[in-house]
């Protein structure tokens, strides 16, 4: 009994390593996008059985988010890599024209963070983190006033922070100092 479950633990861990490992490179397509073509090898130690599971969340997330979509989507995926430590695991996109996107969770704090880093900036940032709050948190989001930001300086630019009322929620865009938008993020804690 124990030598099959051994086995059957091995077959699954190799086919969850195959996911992982698989080359992460695609063209720009009008297709759909899916998590088996881009799934993205894993950096540093091995992941056990829940930090896979959780990087296959993060990337099924990822691919369906607004900012994929915005940042990554239109030029292709340059590359991507999925970094684990105990209870947190990060997925990275770069895209073929240089825009990048994090997206971590970090269980034992129940912290989630998406950021989105770019060259080639979107055309408005406010629409585009209240449909990844939308997506993130569903029809409702997460409360976050968009009415009332708070602005301040930040290396030479500027950042406006939105916040939430549920999970800590926020939503972020930074500009650098020609104004001209570099990063987009959304952050909560529940």
């Amino acid at each position: 009994m124990r030598s099959s479950e051994n086995r059957r633990r091995a077959v699954a861990a190799a086919a969850c390593a195959a996911l992982l490992l698989a080359a992460c490179t695609s063209a720009p397509s009008a297709e759909p996008v899916r998590v088996q073509d881009t799934a993205c090898p894993v950096a540093g130690p091995a992941l056990g059985p829940h930090q896979v599971s959780l990087a296959q969340q993060l990337q099924h997330g990822a691919l369906a988010s607004p900012l994929f979509a915005a940042g990554i989507a239109p030029s292709g995926i340059a590359a991507c890599r999925v970094e684990g430590a105990p209870g947190a695991v990060s997925v990275d996109y770069r895209a073929t024209n240089g825009n990048e996107l994090h997206v971590r969770r970090d269980d034992t704090i129940e912290y989630t963070e998406w950021e989105a880093r770019f060259v080639a900036p979107p055309a408005q940032a406010t629409p585009l983190l209240q449909q990844a709050e939308r997506a993130a948190f569903g029809a409702g989001g997460c409360g976050i006033d968009w009415q009332h930001p708070e602005t301040r300086s930040a290396g030479g630019g500027s950042e406006v922070r939105f916040r939430g009322d549920t999970c800590q929620c926020q939503a972020i865009v930074r500009r650098d100092a020609a104004g001209r938008v570099v990063a987009l993020g959304l952050r909560s804690t529940c």
